[in-house]
């Protein structure tokens, strides 16, 4: 049976399931995109030029999805786990929603991806954060809370 709706990311957590990095998840977005068709022709006339139709979602077509999350680095972390994974394969990466009350599992979407950029702030008197763009190659594995 689902789970009740998350409407709060606390405790939400990501992991990364060969290169080991972690970090406190501070957000995570997912983007997924479809393309646009034109119905424009050359007969078409000035005042319906910029009518469009949807394309079609293709299931495994994942070159317009991306995950893109900001990381607070852990402080005395040692190894891959300290290193952002820019130089590694593709691997699962999941991110697993917080468990509402009553829920006996939480909800999580898993892909396979790999780290495209990766930006470092270290600011003045805050927290030192990471932006990472990440590139998922195949879908998305949606997995539904589990209520009793």
């Amino acid at each position: 049976m689902a789970g009740s709706t998350v409407d709060i990311g606390t405790g939400a957590t990501v992991a990364f399931a060969t290169s080991s990095f972690t970090g406190q998840l501070m957000d995570v977005g997912f983007s997924m995109e479809r393309p646009e068709v034109s119905s424009a022709h050359m007969a078409t006339t000035a005042a319906t030029t910029n009518e469009f139709g949807s394309g079609t979602w293709i299931a495994g077509d994942v070159s317009n999805v991306e995950m893109t999350m900001t990381i607070q680095l852990n402080t005395g972390q040692t190894g891959t786990a300290a290193q952002p994974p820019i130089d590694r394969v593709a691997e699962t990466i999941t991110v697993t929603f917080p468990k509402t009350t009553g829920d006996t599992s939480a909800a999580s979407w898993a892909a396979t991806g790999f780290v495209k950029s990766c930006d470092v702030s270290i600011p003045l008197e805050d927290l030192v954060t990471m932006d990472l763009s990440i590139r998922l190659s195949g879908n998305v594995t949606v997995t539904a809370a589990v209520t009793p």
